[in-house]
């Protein structure tokens, strides 16, 4: 078979990739894994087999920085020849369109469950098994693709992730005295209720209702108390519906609670204090010498109405100088367990939860009484609260509630950083200190500065760009190269993260700045080599002096997973990706067509470029391709793996090179977007307009405050979107952006259902 005729059967599933590629059945991700293995054949058509979408080239980067951050009007802002994407026609619904109980993915998860009981936890294998049966979200763009249905795998994944967690934490001392407390080996009802008051809100994000408490608490007694029973309190609550679901419940209207009052029973009050002392009663006694029971009990009727805390006043005396060891019992139920108390006066304070109309029974144990030792219970004081407040929901208004400071800090917690809230946030929500913008943005400033919001920065261009579908490279060009492909793709990544990461978060730049800096972050000698600079270390980058540059202009989109570029898809890359464009679907019909005029091509004569051109410019190609076409054409100077080239090279499947042909890179009509140049010289001027983009400007603000909700934006997401867009227009620094995007209007409100 001819060298022209094996290329030829090698890419006639490229040209249907060409046809395919307006119509958004190929998204310009980066790395078109699915076609890797379709054919051996050598690929330098539109669209090769395995062909990474995101092939782009590398422009001069640097040339055309607009400038460092700052606010409205600095050295990022841009003139206003392109209007405005977004435009606010419906104030009134800001907040609309937000899951009632959106589910956690599998990394929200996972995340938040590290965050409380540890990394060593996590990485036990039994653990890490159990993990891996939770379903993970598809691959891509998690905004567009997000299910929010709950399936059985989800359910058996859960149930075993949540034992394996228990069993691990109870198996290990340390985890157990940090999840569970210091009492969790050992454990009894105090010690239960202090978990559950604990660790387990930081699990639930938000404190159970008084009712499932005490039924969770009732269960840890039946289960017989103790460490076993606090493992299976714990697997419990990590299988509740607050663990796994965005719970968002209104906020409360309540009137004002009556003020705490103080009932006081002193210890010579014999209608209610007493010693059961072998089996007998005795009456009230000045100073116990006995081991045994005092009790004060207090019939409903003399109680207040409803108890929330309670205080003992004492005094202890040991001529031997060793504390005495008492226990404090609530209704029979263990209230201060195991105290040892030195010598002198004291006030025991407890909380509880007693409603009006009950009888009280405090009992204090004297365990340890000797010969010159004694104990004075001088008096026993209630605290009631008094009668409960009235709250109702917070009215409905336009359609839309406002959420309560749980809600709140939940949605700004996995927003920034992918977990759920620590414990600053749950303690201001405790308060009542998440109402307002104000109140909520020192949080947000807090989080935006933490390694967790970095991991979440890194999630937003993963999705945004499709970074985890970048391909390896083709084994000839990397051998080429005299670098190894294994792990490329991995590398490539990282190292746009590092950028991203570096002016977002570090340099808090701007949208030029992030599209046209030529510094990266090559950490291996491979990728030093790839970008011809010297090796990144630290937190500084290098500078890079081959044309790479940018965002687009990087090899983590360069990477193909075959012998050629594709235009086509570097095209759709910038025109979907970049530009958040869309682009119309195409005839399918016309794909034949496409096909036959392709197997005229003989690759061996023509360019990439002619033989695009030749297959795009006739019937209804022109419409889609004249978007497309001139962003890949400009490209052209740079090969699969993102190195800048001369002449195009055809090869063979093994590597062998067939022909060579002249690079041809300069366009006149880009067709970007008003106020841009339509006459591109290649890869540098494209970098320079991208950079000046009011559509980049807008896609950006588009993915900042969508990955924030995990779902496309709609129409009354547009107010807010304007504001980002308008802020990012006049030089506004990204990492603004990014805490506007959470920190608004919308935070506190949320669409109510019938």
């Amino acid at each position: 078979m001819a060298a022209t005729d094996r290329w030829i059967g090698g890419c006639l599933l490229s040209v249907a990739l060409c046809a395919l590629a307006c119509g958004g059945d190929i998204d310009g991700a980066a790395g078109d894994r699915s076609h890797a293995s379709a054919s051996g054949k050598p690929g330098s058509g539109p669209g090769a087999p395995g062909a990474t979408a995101g092939s782009g080239a590398i422009g001069s980067g640097g040339s055309a920085a607009p400038g460092r951050p700052g606010g409205p009007g600095g050295p990022g802002a841009i003139d206003d020849a392109q209007p405005p994407r977004f435009e606010c026609t419906q104030a009134a619904t800001r907040g609309a369109g937000q899951l009632a109980m959106r589910r956690l993915t599998r990394d929200e998860l996972l995340q938040s469950l590290t965050a409380v009981v540890g990394e060593r936890v996590m990485s036990a294998s039994s653990v890490s098994a159990a993990a891996e049966r939770i379903p993970a979200e598809p691959p891509g763009d998690i905004v567009a693709s997000f299910q929010n249905g709950h399936a059985f795998d989800h359910v058996e994944g859960l149930l075993l992730t949540a034992q394996a967690v228990a069993a691990e934490v109870a198996s290990d001392a340390d985890a157990r005295a940090a999840v569970l407390g210091a009492c969790a080996s050992s454990a009894d009802r105090a010690c239960a209720q202090a978990f559950m008051d604990g660790s387990a809100q930081r699990l639930l994000r938000r404190p159970l209702s008084t009712e499932r408490r005490d039924a969770l608490l009732s269960a840890f007694d039946a289960e017989g108390g103790g460490s076993a029973a606090m493992q299976w309190l714990l697997a419990r609550v990590l299988q509740a519906p607050e663990a796994v679901f965005h719970l968002e419940l209104p906020r409360q209207r309540c009137d004002r609670a009556s003020a705490a009052s103080d009932t006081r029973y002193g210890w010579d009050d014999e209608s209610v204090f007493f010693a059961p002392l072998g089996g007998a009663m005795t009456g009230p006694q000045a100073t116990l010498s006995e081991a045994g029971w005092y009790v004060w009990q207090i019939p409903a009727t003399r109680a207040p109405g409803g108890v929330s805390e309670i205080r003992i006043e004492l005094e202890a005396a040991a001529q031997d100088g060793v504390a005495l060891e008492l226990d404090v019992n609530l209704n029979d139920n263990p209230l201060l367990p195991g105290l040892t108390i030195e010598p002198g006066t004291r006030t025991l304070q407890a909380s509880a939860l007693l409603a009006a109309g009950s009888a009280v029974k405090v009992g204090v144990y004297f365990k340890n009484a000797a010969a010159g030792r004694t104990l004075a219970l001088r008096a026993l004081t209630l605290t009631s609260a008094g009668p409960a407040p009235t709250c109702e929901d917070a009215p409905v208004q336009n359609g839309l509630f406002q959420v309560d400071d749980w809600s709140v800090a939940s949605r700004l917690s996995f927003a920034l950083t992918g977990e759920g809230p620590d414990q600053a946030l749950l303690d201001a929500a405790a308060r009542g200190e998440l109402a307002t913008v104000e109140q909520v943005r020192p949080h947000a400033e807090r989080l935006i500065a933490t390694g967790a919001a970095r991991r979440q920065l890194d999630a937003v261009f993963d999705a945004w760009l499709n970074l985890e579908a970048i391909p390896t490279p083709h084994p000839a060009l990397v051998a080429r190269a005299g670098v190894d492909g294994t792990g490329l793709a991995a590398e490539a990544r990282r190292e746009l993260l590092d950028y991203a990461g570096y002016q977002i978060l570090d340099q808090e730049s701007d949208v030029g700045a992030l599209m046209s800096e030529a510094i990266g972050f090559p950490r291996s000698e491979r990728m030093a080599v790839l970008y011809g600079s010297e090796l990144a270390s630290g937190d500084e980058p290098v500078a890079l002096t081959e044309g790479h540059g940018g965002m687009l202009l990087r090899l983590a989109p360069l990477l193909s997973g075959q012998l050629s570029s594709s235009p086509i898809l570097r095209g759709v890359y910038v025109r979907k990706r970049i530009l958040c464009d869309t682009l119309p679907s195409p005839d399918f019909s016309i794909i034949s067509t496409r096909l036959e005029m392709f197997e005229e091509q003989d690759r061996t004569k023509v360019s990439t470029r002619e033989a695009v051109t030749a297959i795009t410019s006739e019937g209804a190609c022109p419409a889609c391709h004249v978007q497309i076409n001139p962003i890949g054409f400009a490209l052209e100077r740079f090969d699969p793996l993102g190195q800048p080239r001369d002449e195009e090279i055809v090869f063979d499947p093994t590597g062998k090179e067939l022909a060579r042909h002249a690079i041809d890179t300069h366009v006149t009509a880009a067709n970007l977007e008003p106020g841009l140049p339509s006459e591109l010289d290649g890869a540098e001027a494209l970098n320079s307009a991208l950079a000046g983009s009011a559509k980049v400007r807008a896609c950006v603000a588009e993915r900042l405050y969508t990955h924030a909700r995990l779902r496309p934006a709609a129409e009354p997401d547009h107010c807010a979107l304007a504001e980002l867009e308008s802020w990012l227009r006049a030089g506004g620094s990204i990492k603004e952006a990014w805490l506007r995007s959470v920190v608004g209007p919308e935070l506190f409100v949320r669409e109510a259902t019938p």
